[in-house]
């Protein structure tokens, strides 16, 4: 009997959350450049992994388009802004909006920057978002709408790599294209 997760030439490569587990790996400090490019203002990436039920969403945002600035806050407004940035990404619905036929709930959600702990960010500070979602009928989940505005109002650019049981794929969302096709 064949395990569920991804194939090739026969070849059992793991689950998508696994996949998942590994491309975010590729996400550590040093290692950034070689898994998704430079640090770009503008410019996000998002994974998404669906394996049965379970959907994960991972996002790196450079800080400059989410709070305005990349440093170490300077002031407590700077502070407070992290702060808020923080409070809106953890909530689902400021990131996605799924279909109601799919029936997510919300499992996790975890915000982390070096912004927040003061912490040395090099110059170039990012926000990494991780949303967890258990989804009721997961076959109901044919897409999902990115929300460019709002807390990610300062992106122009979104480039989304999607890994489900079955395929995996790219795209690249802008502004008046949010949306987000499962393979």
């Amino acid at each position: 009997m064949k395990r569920a997760g991804m194939y090739r030439r026969g070849k059992w490569l793991g689950s998508p959350v696994h996949i998942l587990l590994a491309l975010s790996l590729m996400a550590v400090p040093g290692l950034a450049v070689q898994a998704h490019g430079p640090h770009v203002h503008g410019q996000a990436v998002m994974q998404v992994a669906l394996d049965e039920g379970t959907l994960h969403l991972e996002l790196k945002v450079p800080a400059m388009d989410v709070v305005g600035f990349e440093h170490s806050p300077a002031d407590d407004a700077q502070r407070r802004a992290v702060e808020d940035a923080k409070a809106r990404l953890e909530e689902p619905s400021a990131l996605v909006r799924l279909p109601l036929e799919a029936d997510c709930s919300p499992v996790s959600a975890r915000v982390n920057t070096a912004l927040a702990d003061d912490g040395d960010d090099g110059g170039h500070g990012d926000f990494h978002v991780t949303h967890v979602f258990e989804c009721a009928a997961p076959e109901a989940l044919g897409h999902l709408d990115v929300a460019l505005g709002g807390v990610l109002s300062g992106l122009e650019r979104l480039d989304v790599e999607v890994v489900t049981e079955e395929a995996q794929a790219r795209t690249r969302l802008q502004h008046g294209n949010q949306r987000v096709l499962m393979p």
